[in-house]
């Protein structure tokens, strides 16, 4: 007997880590080893029908599920770093949108096809974004506004964001500066430590990835909610 799973909702889903190399198979049949146990997931969906019925399919197939309706308690899961490989979410519930766009978020990107691209990825999750095209930009508009993140592009002009990584490191106490991701095409060894070292905090790989994305923004927390820890 084969079971095959249909289900009329549209959800955002970020892989937060790997997941096990059998976890690609959704078809199953009875009497088969579950193809995604030991997968942790979390569901956020305010509609208790949907959710529960979700959850009863991931658990089927062998997933440790933890559920909320709320999505400002899945945010404190991240910021805390509870345990995830799998979060499915409803950007549609009520809360969702005011929850992402307590970020605040700086694009620090000379490349304007970039810039854009990466702006379009956050609106549609949900985040508002401004736009520096160097590091000099970048450290202006955190002087004169706050900002929780900042991707910054590794190779700009005027000022790259290695500099600009270190001055912000130079003006800002740690409970004051914002969270710097690095934006940059190479993945080496070497130029992530160079990041580290210039006190970057995570970086992404040019083209990004969405799921990677979303991984990273959930680990950010405001600077305000930060203070009161």
């Amino acid at each position: 007997m084969q079971i095959d799973f249909h289900f009329a909702a549209t959800y955002a889903i970020a892989r937060v880590s790997a997941l096990p190399a059998e976890s690609a198979r959704v078809r199953w049949q009875v009497g088969e080893a579950q193809p995604l146990a030991g997968v942790r997931a979390w569901i956020v969906d305010d509609d208790n029908t949907g959710r529960h019925i979700l959850q009863r399919q991931l658990q089927d197939w062998g997933m440790e599920t933890r559920e909320t309706g709320f999505p400002h308690e899945a945010l404190e899961w991240a910021q805390r770093g509870d345990a995830c490989d799998l979060a499915v979410l409803d950007f549609h519930m009520p809360g969702m949108n005011d929850a992402a766009n307590a970020l605040r978020i700086l694009i620090a990107e000379d490349n304007p096809v970039n810039a854009f691209l990466l702006r379009i990825l956050l609106e549609r999750m949900g985040y508002d974004s401004e736009v520096a095209v160097n590091g000099v930009e970048a450290i202006e508009a955190l002087r004169r506004d706050a900002f929780d993140v900042v991707f910054m592009d590794v190779q700009m002009p005027v000022m790259d964001g290695i500099e600009a990584a270190r001055q912000i490191h130079k003006e800002w106490a740690p409970g004051r500066r914002p969270r710097i991701i690095a934006l940059t095409a190479g993945v080496t060894a070497d130029e992530i430590q160079t990041c580290k070292i210039a006190g970057m905090d995570d970086f992404l790989a040019k083209p990004i990835d969405v799921e990677r994305l979303a991984a990273t923004l959930a680990a950010c927390r405001r600077l305000d909610a930060a203070d009161d820890l």
